[in-house]
């Protein structure tokens, strides 16, 4: 009685469901059609439920021409029933259509309610019943079981309705085959968009880039048309993969306008066809706008339209092209007549004119490489011609150029002797010049020099005007021989080693004296870490300098004159050096309008009046420090003074280098009453053995030493009266050498003989007992040296002291008088002359000498 009552139940719910005659299911299910055993119910509001296609009774058999509606907001529900006659159970797949329908949902009657599933673009592809492109269900019958199937379709894109029933190993052995022709097909089309991007970045060609682009645009929209790109590619994608459908297809149009437009270069030779081509590429860009920003289904059908107009225009405009516009390759019109062959199909299915098929499924994708492979070689065709044409037109240049330069070649041989003429001519007016200046140099000075001689016999008040004026003159004449010396490019330097702080000492010893005139004082502020012997042309250098000190003397009264000298040690390299120099006055200064014209020649301040000057002296300078490799500069403000800079880099040189220039055997020299033994320490020999060899001239006993320990050694063994000492050596210094021998008791004065000016230690309170700068005159070693020994004179013991050696001498302690010179030369290093000489006479036991000192010293 149950069993009765749920039949009956279920024969009520099945009512609606009836169909006159069931799919009965085969053994080998290989995607028959179920159009023949289908009703279908169009939901115009498409909000139908369920339960609503249950209750109505509005199905009807299914046409072919309903299953393609094309562009529709209708749902579409499709019934049937399935039945399986077999004696064994029997698992199918229903496919339902094509891969782009957004919203599929399937329900079949099992277990007696209605199970639901769920497919399409709109949900996430691991959502799906089934790993498949296309919405697919899965759907198991027992033995005789009849099962009602129910399933809702609606999708913004183009709608193409096919269900068709599989068994599971054809289904996927068909699928398999269709993704096999769409790799066979894709691939090589991306692989001709990239290859024409490579002839893109290779050639610049901009057809090329638009072809790229076209291509790669056609490949993103048949991996969203075939599903591939759902299944593999964007599988958690929602409604903008839908929407990517439209867009890609817009911009491989537009592209493809874009690239037929470059092809045909209608900008040039059509260009009111070239007008038509822009106002056709408006429609696509209009597609797009509509399909991703308002109205999907809008957009989308219109761009199928458009599709469809191109598919008609394009073809047409090519073959007229080819008759009567300008030469192109064959292959232009074959392409467009092959995309708009293989693109027909498609067009007519998305707008409903046309059952779905193998050819609408694989025809675009197909005519899409052929068209692609047939336009690159169009282009590649064309850009042939225009290197073609290139070629030629740079052979008739060839040509027309080696007219010209055999025209050229005359013209300039004629220049050429017109030219050396000219030259001859100019080298012999220098050389005039040159004579003339020469001349002038003589015969202007030899007067000057006469008068500035005579002037010396007369008064003061006289003498000092002549003396002036001539002066002045003199240097005229010097400003005028370098000025066209420099216009003429004859200004050579002289490069040479040098002992830097003498040369500075000497510029500032002159500067004081220039300053004194005016009543002004001068400092001197320079780096004291700089090497002593740099390189370069001391002569062009000292003038420049002197140039700019005297200008700073001439223009300040009772004022500061400063000369700067600072190392940029950061930027040094090995074996250079970086200086700034940098003179400072706070004279009367400039205005903006004089220092815009100051390195000008024969210009000169507005402020300038009652200076004597001609206006050349800051030119010349300016130009020899260019030459020297630096750039003069000024600040200056009127009232305030003036500052002159500029940075050189100076290569750093050897000792060595001018102890080499410098005679072995100097001018003969007077020895002095008494001769000395003296100590060099120098670690530089050739340094060391000149000063050596210009003592033992002068009749001194001279040795050496090398560093400090070795001079330790010789002050041990030999009585030495005075010590000659560099300041920096490698190892220890002259610092070192002084503290130890005053440590040790050693009174024997010291020399400091250094090109460096005296830099001592901050631990240190030391001095040297007399300084000497190098390089030195052999005269002025020797003055030093009787400087050191005067001051070394005999200085006796206090008198207790002697009272103390006088008991010892009466008494003939010999011993012990010897230990007490020596206590006398340790304490007292003023009495060591007095102590020497007392231990003398103890050695040889001279009495009656010991008594002459103490009677001597006494007195």
């Amino acid at each position: 009685m149950y069993r009765f009552i749920c039949l009956f139940l279920l024969s009520l719910c099945l009512r609606p469901l009836a169909i006159a005659s069931p799919v009965p299911l085969q053994p080998q299910e290989h995607g028959r059609s179920l159009q023949p055993y289908v009703e279908l119910l169009e939901d115009r509001s498409g909000s139908a439920t369920l339960e609503d296609a249950l209750k109505t009774r509005g199905f009807a058999p299914v046409t072919q021409a309903q299953l393609i509606p094309g562009y529709s907001r209708s749902a579409f529900w499709l019934r049937t029933v399935l039945y399986n006659p077999t004696m064994h159970p029997h698992t199918v797949w229903l496919e339902v259509g094509i891969p782009r329908l957004q919203e599929v949902t399937l329900y079949q009657f099992t277990d007696q309610h209605w199970q639901l599933q769920q497919a399409g673009t709109k949900l996430a592809f691991a959502a799906r019943p089934l790993d498949t492109a296309t919405p697919v269900f899965p759907i198991i019958l027992q033995p005789g079981e009849s099962k009602p199937v129910l399933w809702r379709v609606a999708s913004a894109t183009a709608l193409s309705i096919a269900p068709r029933i599989w068994t599971p190993e054809l289904f996927r052995a068909n699928e398999a085959t269709a993704n096999l022709v769409h790799g066979l097909y894709l691939g090589p089309l991306a692989v001709l968009g990239l290859y024409s991007l490579m002839l893109f970045l290779s050639l610049k060609q901009r057809g090329y880039a638009f072809h790229s682009a076209s291509t790669l645009a056609f490949v993103v929209y048949e991996l969203c048309m075939s599903g591939i790109g759902f299944r593999y590619l964007w599988p958690e994608a929602g409604t903008w993969a839908t929407r990517l459908i439209s867009l890609s297809m817009s911009i491989s149009l537009i592209c493809s306008l874009l690239f037929f437009r470059e092809l045909l270069d209608t900008r040039k030779r059509m260009p009111r066809y070239d007008t038509l081509i822009l106002a056709l590429m408006t429609a696509p860009v209009i597609s797009a706008v509509l399909s991703q920003l308002i109205d999907y289904t809008t957009g989308a059908r219109l761009g199928t339209q458009l599709g469809l107009l191109f598919t008609g225009i394009l073809p047409l405009f090519c073959f007229w092209t080819l008759v009567r516009g300008p030469a192109i390759s064959w292959a232009y019109p074959m392409a467009m007549f092959m995309i708009a062959l293989g693109n027909l199909p498609r067009v007519l299915e998305a707008l409903g004119l046309r059952t779905p098929d193998q050819l609408s499924a694989y025809g675009t994708p197909l005519a899409g490489v052929l068209c692609s492979m047939l336009l690159l070689i169009a282009f590649t065709q064309q850009v042939q011609r225009i290197q073609q044409q290139k070629d030629e037109a740079t052979s008739l240049l060839l040509a027309l150029q080696e007219q010209e330069m055999e025209a050229l070649e005359q013209l300039v041989a004629v220049r050429t002797q017109e030219i050396n003429r000219a030259l001859e001519s100019a080298r012999q007016a220098n050389q005039a010049k040159n004579t003339l200046l020469a001349h002038i140099s003589h015969d202007l000075r030899a007067p000057a020099s006469v008068i500035i001689g005579y002037a010396r016999l007369l008064p003061a008040q006289y003498r000092h005007a002549i003396e002036e004026n001539a002066q002045h003159q003199l240097e005229l004449i010097d400003e005028l021989v370098d000025y066209s010396c420099i216009e003429h490019g004859e200004v050579a330097l002289s490069p040479r080693s040098g002992y830097w702080y003498t040369f500075i000492d000497g510029i500032a010893s002159d500067t004081r004296q220039l300053a004194a005139q005016h009543g002004n004082r001068f400092e001197l502020h320079q780096a004291m870490d700089l090497p002593p012997v740099l390189k370069t042309d001391y002569k062009r250098l000292r003038q420049v300098l002197s140039n700019l000190l005297s200008n700073a003397s001439k223009f300040t009264e009772q004022g500061l004159l400063s000369l700067h000298i600072e190392r940029l040690g950061k930027g040094d390299q090995p074996s250079k050096v970086s200086l700034i120099f940098r003179v400072d006055d706070n004279g009367i200064g400039m205005s903006a309008a004089t220092q815009f014209r100051l390195f000008q020649p024969f210009k000169r301040g507005d402020n300038s009046a009652g200076v004597q000057g001609s206006g050349l002296g800051l030119f010349i300078s300016q130009r020899l420090v260019h030459k020297l490799g630096g750039d003069l500069t000024v600040q200056s403000q009127l009232g305030q003074g003036s500052s002159f800079s500029f940075i050189l880099q100076l290569d750093i040189g050897a000792e060595t280098e001018l102890l080499a220039k410098i005679p072995a055997s100097p001018a003969p020299l007077t020895a002095t009453g008494r001769s000395y033994s003296i100590l060099v320490v120098d670690d530089i020999a050739d340094s060391r053995a000149l000063t050596a060899h210009w003592l033992q001239v002068a009749n001194h006993q001279a040795y050496q030493a090398k560093n400090v320990e070795d001079a330790l050694r010789l002050l041990t063994q030999y009585p030495i009266d005075a010590v000659i000492s560099e300041q920096h050596m490698l190892q220890c210094n002259g610092w070192d050498l002084l503290s130890a021998m005053r440590a040790e008791g050693m009174s024997q004065a010291v020399l400091l003989y250094s090109a460096i000016p005296e830099q001592p230690p901050a631990d240190i309170s030391f001095r040297f007992d007399l300084t000497l700068r190098k390089p030195a005159e052999p005269h002025q070693l020797l003055e030093a040296i009787e400087a050191l020994q005067a001051r070394q004179a005999l200085t006796p013991p206090t008198s207790s002291e002697l009272e103390q050696l006088k008991i010892l001498i009466d008494s003939g302690q010999i011993g012990a008088i010897e230990t007490w010179a020596a206590s006398l030369a340790r304490t007292q290093p003023a009495c060591r002359n007095f102590a020497i000489q007392v231990m003398a006479a103890a050695v040889l036991i001279d009495i009656d000498a010991l008594r002459c000192l103490l009677v001597s010293d006494s007195t």
